[in-house]
């Protein structure tokens, strides 16, 4: 038998090379463990979660090394940034590339913001009143960028009723789950009232019964005690 050559677009390579990760997985279960580190990624990515934590230790702990609010923390920041926004453009790491474009937007603000942060420092919003305000305004517009990209995005391709549609299963299997925890609660209640209820009533009483005894002891020790005295103190008299 001749063996064909068969050429795939993007997509249909995509999706061929989920469907052998898919396969790996159900022969290893010790991989498929650790699918919550590599599935939101492409096969050809699967390492993308590690650059990932090096860049938030960079810009979290490798900025610690460096005199704390000095422009060079800023600096190394922007160059962290840079590189990394280099790196989400070009990999494109996502198996959705609505996220690969939400990753680059927010890449870029990092940036904006410790551009900002450099401004600043060298006390360029103190010019004037309104250069201050306009200043002021576009920070905060910064701040929001990921999220209006995200919005605009997602009203572009149909907005809140196609995310719905999108994720109908996920729905179905939540109230799945939901329905197999509520049953397994129902099946240890009834478990409880059979075997479980009548031994620990009878060890409720048993413990009732242990509590009545004791306080009659406490309370005849007390009337010997009363006794006592009273017999001490005629004694004396």
């Amino acid at each position: 038998m001749d063996a064909k050559l068969v050429r795939l677009d993007e997509t249909g390579a995509m999706n061929c090379s989920l469907f052998l990760r898919e396969e790996l997985e159900e022969k290893n279960r010790k991989i498929k463990r650790l699918n919550f580190l590599y599935g939101n990624y492409e096969p050809s990515c699967w390492w993308f979660d590690i650059f990932e934590m090096c860049r938030r230790l960079l810009l979290t702990a490798g900025v610690s090394f460096l005199n704390p609010g000095s422009a060079s923390q800023i600096l190394f920041s922007i160059i962290c940034g840079l590189g990394s926004m280099r790196i989400y453009s070009g990999y494109k790491p996502f198996i959705d590339p609505k996220l690969d474009r939400l990753a680059e937007v927010m890449q870029w603000q990092i940036i904006f913001t410790m551009l900002a942060a450099l401004a600043l420092k060298v006390n360029i919003d103190g010019e004037t009143l309104e250069d201050k305000f306009w200043f002021d305004a576009m920070l905060i517009l910064l701040q929001f960028a990921g999220p209006i990209a995200l919005i605009i995005k997602h009203r572009k391709d149909g907005g809140v009723k196609e995310i719905a549609e999108g994720n109908v299963d996920f729905i179905e299997e939540g109230f799945r789950l939901k329905e197999s925890i509520d049953e397994g609660i129902k099946q240890t209640k009834q478990f409880k009232n059979t075997y479980v209820g009548p031994a620990s009533a009878n060890n409720e009483n048993e413990d009732q019964s242990e509590a009545t005894r004791r306080q009659a002891s406490k309370r005849k020790q007390k009337r010997d005690y009363r006794r006592e005295a009273t017999k001490r103190s005629n004694i004396r008299r």
